[in-house]
C-alpha cells in the first residue's frame, strides 16, 4: 500500500469538493473502517489521520472498539445523509480509488541477485 498516493488522493478530493472539517473527518473514518476490514496495520491508519488532521479518536473507535459496522455503506450514500454538495459519482470514484491503493501490496524481495 503507498501511503503518500492515499493521502494525495484524499487531499484532492477534499480541496476540490471544499470539504469542511466535519466532512473530512467522516471520510477518513470510512477510509479508516476500510483499512480495519482489510487487516491493514493501526500505524498506517494512525498515519493517514494525523497527516489529514484528523483526531485520534476516530482512529481508536474503530480499532479499538470495533465501530466499522457503521461504515458498511458506501461512501456516496453515507455522504448524501450529509451537507456533502459534490456529486455521487465523485464520491464514487474515490472510494474505488482508495479500494484500488488499499489491494496493492508491494512484494517482499527475499533473495538478492548476484552480480557477475
Amino acid at each position: 500500500m503507498n501511503c503518500i498516493k492515499l493521502e494525495n488522493c484524499v487531499l484532492q478530493f477534499i480541496y476540490k469538493e471544499h470539504l469542511t472539517q466535519t466532512l473530512v473527518n467522516g471520510i477518513t473514518t470510512k477510509i479508516i473502517s476500510l483499512m480495519y476490514n482489510k487487516n491493514i496495520d493501526y500505524y498506517y491508519s494512525d498515519q493517514l489521520a494525523t497527516n489529514l488532521d484528523v483526531p485520534i479518536k476516530f482512529v481508536d473507535n474503530i480499532y479499538l472498539r470495533d465501530q466499522s459496522k457503521y461504515y458498511q455503506k458506501n461512501l456516496s450514500t453515507l455522504l448524501s445523509n450529509t451537507e456533502y454538495k459534490g456529486t455521487p459519482e465523485e464520491a464514487n470514484k474515490l472510494e474505488e480509488t482508495v479500494n484500488t491503493i488499499l489491494e496493492t501490496r508491494k512484494r517482499i524481495h527475499t533473495k538478492n541477485k548476484k552480480r557477475g
